[in-house]
């Protein structure tokens, strides 16, 4: 063979009648090529676009893609290949003719034909569905013997069954398995959203042997070394095992590393694997919840009285769930960032230190653990660490898909404030719920949504069985209609979940359980327990308690997930308009100032007009509102409601769940300018599962 200019001969090319597919590298990799050194684009998530009918653009020069049905051929051996688009949402069925031999390829989203990440081979009958993925993706599919039909379809969930063990927990449920996956990511192209490495203070290698090792100093706890549950990912390949608890422990060792608090926040990696509980109650009695409490003590002395030491307490009304806990402090807080009372560094001792003291001993304190009638929990203490920094963002959602939830996602998006929605599926399109169509256009216009079960039952009020079929079929339902994109993230109603419950919500398919533990989520080292993610209801709260959360979230460099319910205002029933003063006859609510909001249908919120109430006699108000037209000043344009400047204003919360249109705009400016001052970003659930590991 004669010399070439890709090297001293050319590849022979084996004569095929059946022509296979023949394999290249990738052209970015090839000599001469125009594409050498090409970077590959970095893979962002979806923009989150506009909807119709904000006031402003969300962000200008996006084209939102439209998914055409592909055509489904059947295709002989031979024959051209073929490529297949498989919208979000479906999967690909192929069937193979007897002695079929086939393979489908799934394209890569960047480099197209040069690089495979993935193929399936279709022999004589049906394989298995492909899919759904969250977001298009393209296929080839070529064939060297007999014929392959393929064809795209909705994704669907058999019924729910329940496998327990001996013990009432889920060991297995139904026929959900890899073909409703939704693939993302892989874990090791995520960054956590990390901006600042974590130093290992104690990996816990030497914790039970030799001069490193753990004593107990009261209690009835065993110590030993265990790889059962350990963080590996962050270097950690051992676990010191706490059994045997009584309701009181005690327990202190040195660490590898001094601790000095004002050097950065202190996360320490507990497991729980399972929480005090007596699930022997018949519903819909729910199970009986024991409180427990962790209390991390850094002491200066090995001595048990400490003469110096600083501590920080952990409960499970605050924070503790089964499964990881990452148990943090930070030096700077001073205990007014968290809404629930998890207080500051605790400076004590006959000597008390601080936050620039050295400790190099450290001691749990662990109460409430002991057994109950089904339930015995054991602890396994996974590492200590100290600095490490992600990204810190906000994260806003709204549950139960009410009508006004559309005016909500535009006014946030008109901040770009990107929301997610929880989606209660048995109720779309009844009485005030959101429509299918308006779920439709908030859905390509960027807005995540989540399932929330179908019908919005407490779940711990129910059978374990019927619990499980809420939750699936709410998945389910997301699925067949192609909103895929976070149908791997669920809302238990009212926040109310248990083990059990976490355990049969990760079994049917969902990556991440949104419940009632508050404080704010750690990503610089990964999600610690994606099956229990924490979150801080708006409800009951005022805008300057909002905004200390917001504060935690700027000051540990995490994210605080914040959601909320239906928008509540009073409705006018009359008003007038004369020299740019508009009296307006509303229902009584005592509240001084607020907002006029008009509407241009039913819960269809457009404008709203900050007023100053000057008279506030009997039910009839008198606003300075400059905003308003004589035209447009009567109650036969449009409805019109009067929406009081609470909790916005402060105060004592309200005992409600909802806020008022005019708080929601003071969120949505506190949230802007912070991500101005470039110390928050505001994300999204799809967001959050692409750059965090889960």
């Amino acid at each position: 063979m004669s010399p070439s200019r890709h090297g001293p001969t050319s590849p022979k090319r084996i004569a095929c009648a059946t022509k296979p597919r023949v394999f290249r590298l990738p052209r970015a990799l090839l000599p001469h090529s125009r594409k050498l050194h090409r970077p590959r684009p970095k893979i962002q998530s979806r923009p989150p676009g506009v909807i119709p009918g904000q006031r402003r653009p969300a962000h200008r020069g996006i084209s939102q893609t439209v998914l055409r049905k592909a055509n489904m051929p059947t295709i002989p051996a031979g024959g051209t290949p073929q490529t297949i688009t498989l919208p979000e949402g479906q999967v690909l069925n192929a069937s193979g003719s007897p002695g079929a031999a086939a393979v489908i390829y799934r394209l890569d989203q960047v480099l197209d034909e040069t690089n495979l990440p993935q193929s399936w081979l279709v022999g004589a009958g049906a394989l298995a569905s492909i899919g759904p993925y969250a977001g298009q993706e393209r296929f080839v599919v070529t064939c060297m013997a007999g014929s392959v039909d393929v064809a795209t379809s909705s994704a669907s969930l058999n019924d729910a069954a329940v496998a327990l063990d001996a013990f009432g927990r889920v060991i297995g449920v139904g026929a959900w398995g890899s073909a409703t996956a939704i693939e993302r990511r892989p874990e090791w192209k995520k960054d956590n959203f990390r901006r600042k490495r974590f130093a290992v203070i104690d990996d816990m290698s030497a914790a039970v042997s030799g001069a490193m090792r753990w004593t107990r100093f009261g209690g009835t706890a065993a110590i030993s070394n265990s790889q059962e549950f350990v963080k590996d990912s962050l270097g950690c390949f051992s676990a010191m095992k706490i059994s045997g608890l009584s309701s009181f422990e005690r327990l202190q060792g040195p660490l590898q590393k001094p601790i000095v608090p004002s050097a950065g926040t202190v996360t320490v990696h507990l497991y729980i694997t399972e929480m005090p509980t007596d699930y022997s109650n018949t519903p819909p009695t729910p199970p009986t919840y024991r409180g427990c409490g962790v209390q991390v003590v850094l002491s200066a002395d090995s001595g048990f009285s400490h003469t110096t030491a600083a501590s920080f307490t952990m409960t499970s009304a605050q924070f503790l769930r089964s499964g990881w806990n990452a148990l943090q402090m930070n030096s700077a807080d001073d205990g007014s960032l968290n809404t629930t009372g998890v207080p500051a560094w605790t400076y004590g001792g006959t000597t008390p230190g601080g936050a620039d003291t050295s400790y190099p001993y450290m001691r749990l304190v662990v109460s409430g653990m002991q057994p109950m009638a089904t339930t015995t929990p054991v602890l396994y203490l996974g590492g200590v660490f100290q600095g490490g920094e992600g990204q810190a963002a906000v994260l806003v959602n709204f549950d139960d898909c009410h009508q006004d939830s559309v005016d909500l996602c535009n006014l946030y998006r008109s901040y770009e404030i990107p929301v997610s929605l929880g989606v209660v599926t048995g109720t779309i399109g009844l009485g005030s719920q959101m429509s299918e169509s308006q779920l439709r256009t908030v859905y390509d216009a960027g807005t995540d949504l989540f399932a929330h079960t179908t019908d919005h039952v407490v779940l711990d009020t129910i059978p374990l069985s019927a619990a499980i079929t809420e939750m699936a079929d709410s998945r389910s339902w997301l699925l067949a209609k192609g909103f895929s994109r976070t149908a791997d993230v669920f809302a238990f109603p009212q926040n109310v979940g248990n083990d059990r419950l976490l355990a049969a919500a990760k079994a049917v398919g969902y990556h991440v359980s949104r419940w009632s533990r508050p404080g704010w989520l750690p990503t610089a080292q990964g999600i610690d327990n994606p099956s229990a993610v924490g979150s801080r209801d708006l409800g009951g709260k005022t805008l300057a308690q909002v905004k200390k959360c917001l504060d935690s979230a700027e000051l540990y460099k995490c994210i605080q997930i914040l959601y909320g319910h239906r928008i509540t205002s009073k409705s006018v029933t009359a008003m007038t308009h004369a020299g740019g003063v508009v009296t307006v006859t509303s229902a009584g609510h005592g509240y001084p100032n607020g907002s006029l909001v008009h509407h241009r249908g039913a819960n269809q919120m457009e404008l709203n007009v900050p007023g100053i109430v000057e008279n506030a006699a009997a039910n009839s108000y008198t606003f300075r509102a400059t905003g308003v037209t004589a035209g447009t000043a009567t109650t036969a344009n449009g409805m019109w409601s009067f929406s009081p400047d609470y909790p916005a204003a402060g105060g004592v919360p309200p005992g409600t769940l909802y806020w008022n249109y005019s708080d929601h705009i003071a969120l949505c400016q506190e949230i802007a300018d912070r991500i101005t001052a470039g110390t928050l970003v505001a994300i999204n659930f799809s967001t959050l599962l692409d750059r965090c590991r889960v």
